[in-house]
């Protein structure tokens, strides 16, 4: 049967706005061993699952997600962000989740509080890792905002976890091995899938329904790469939503979703009872074996796969027949060029690497304001000295240019951090409380010797006090 995980939440009455809650709740970010195709492989992933749980609410919300940074499988990603993709984040651009631009990223060990609301939205929507390609690796689930006042609440009589739909693509490497142009080792919907060349063939998701009934299904592209063309074998599919935007319905046998669109689509069950094969076909996929597949299951049904076919002239959805349930006003003259300023964007590829307009993105370097830069410069010289007894590298030089781009930058990161190893690095002369200090912790041991190497190497002296188990790095309070 169709299984969906829904993070426990407190909710709480807010008497500020009308019909409004405070929807709280704690989500850990964790690596687990998981094989959701039958291939088992290291994952990084929320509340210990894939897709990650659901997480709900209704419009005008107040969302409290105290995200937990539980990482410890050095061979992926360890620092993590969450992105909570299509709220606009109006006056609230620091719980946007977007690594070293609007935050910085967490460290095991450590945990941030977004705090949003979503006046006047309503929808489907995803949430997902938004530091380097984690979120590849496992950490993406889906997030539905209900209107209680759904103005098309009349077309469908069941909308709740059970007709949540995530497509995904999966891989069978880390995203940190992958390779240039990274291929898809299958497609899974709402967690379960089938890949090429396995042994044996894992239990799809199943969908269940009721005759008679009409559900609104929330179809959710959280892929990080692939487009599926969705469709359900024997069922027209009306779409009454995208990104979060209520439409006028439109009837369609297929829809194709990119990475990152939601449609909602109202299914009425009126055939027999039986089973249909649920299809997301990638570019070049095929539905063979019950690839790329899923099952709708009518109540009554035998628990097997199905024997449907797809219907061979389908009518396909085309974007520009899609158009607001309420108009809006749109400004300027509506022609194509008539825009105020008119920019082209050329997106090309070469060497590997995707250009716009002869540009490709280079990441930023230095601190830029972050503490994760000197903590992953740290850990990188931890992992040596375990596996070498010594570092390979010159850790002094690599430490005292991390510390110049501190100084340069005028970091001020107001951590709040557990109590460590405390090395205050200061002028020669110049002493003080430790209270005038910013911390830096990191949670690695023994890192005494080179903080007192690195303050002679910049002409300064430290003092180290704490315990065993972390560091912290500070510098006076700008």
């Amino acid at each position: 049967m169709l299984s969906h995980t829904t993070l426990a939440f407190l909710v709480t009455s807010s008497a500020t706005v009308a019909l409004a809650a405070v929807v709280s709740s704690d989500i850990h970010i964790t690596n687990a061993v998981l094989a959701p195709d039958g291939f088992s492989r290291d994952t990084v992933v929320a509340g210990g699952v894939f897709p990650a749980p659901l997480i709900k609410g209704n419009m005008g919300d107040e969302f409290q997600l105290n995200v937990f940074d539980d990482l410890t499988d050095s061979a992926m990603d360890l620092a993590t962000s969450i992105h909570w993709h299509g709220f606009f984040q109006k006056t609230t651009n620091y719980a946007d989740g977007v690594s070293f631009v609007t935050q910085c990223p967490l460290i095991p060990g450590n945990s941030y509080l977004y705090d949003f609301s979503v006046p006047g939205q309503a929808g489907t929507f995803w949430y997902h890792s938004h530091f380097a390609n984690q979120y590849c690796d496992g950490l993406r689930g889906p997030f539905v905002v209900y209107d209680p006042n759904d103005p098309q609440a009349s077309l469908y009589d069941v909308d709740d976890e059970t007709t949540v739909i995530t497509l995904a693509d999966w891989y069978h490497y880390l995203s940190t091995n992958a390779p240039a142009i990274p291929q898809p080792s299958s497609t899974l919907i709402n967690g379960a899938g089938r890949y090429s060349g396995a042994t044996t063939n894992p239990d799809l998701t199943v969908v269940g329904v009721t005759a008679g009934k009409r559900y609104r299904f929330r179809v959710i592209n959280i892929a990080c790469d692939s487009y599926f063309v969705f469709s359900i074998d024997g069922h027209q599919l009306t779409i009454i939503e995208a990104d979060g935007q209520s439409t006028q319905p439109l009837v369609v046998d297929t829809l194709q979703i990119l990475a990152g669109q939601r449609y909602s689509v109202v299914l009425n069950a009126n055939q027999s009872p039986d089973n249909y094969w649920i299809r997301s076909i990638p570019a070049g996929g095929t539905t063979t074996g019950g690839l790329n597949s899923a099952i709708l299951r009518y109540d009554g049904a035998n628990a097997t796969d199905p024997t449907t076919s797809a219907k061979t002239s389908p009518v396909a959805l085309v974007e520009t027949n899609l158009h607001p349930l309420v108009a809006s006003a749109v400004p300027g003259t509506h022609s194509p060029g008539e825009a105020d300023i008119n920019i082209n964007l050329a997106v090309t590829a070469a060497n590997g690497l995707f250009l716009v307009n002869n540009q490709s993105f280079t990441p930023a370097t230095g601190l830029d304001g972050c503490p994760y830069e000197l903590w992953k410069k740290l850990h990188e010289i931890h992992l040596e000295q375990v596996k070498n007894d010594k570092p390979s590298f010159d850790v002094v030089g690599t430490l005292t240019t991390v510390f110049q781009d501190i100084q340069r930058h005028g970091v001020d990161p107001k951590s709040d951090f557990a109590e460590g190893w405390m090395c205050p690095i200061y002028k020669k002369g110049e002493r003080s409380d430790i209270a005038n200090y910013r911390p830096i912790t990191l949670l690695n041991t023994d890192y005494k010797l080179l903080t007192k190497a690195l303050a002679v190497n910049l002409g300064r002296e430290a003092s180290c006090r704490g315990a065993r188990s972390s560091i912290t790095f500070a510098w006076p309070k700008q």
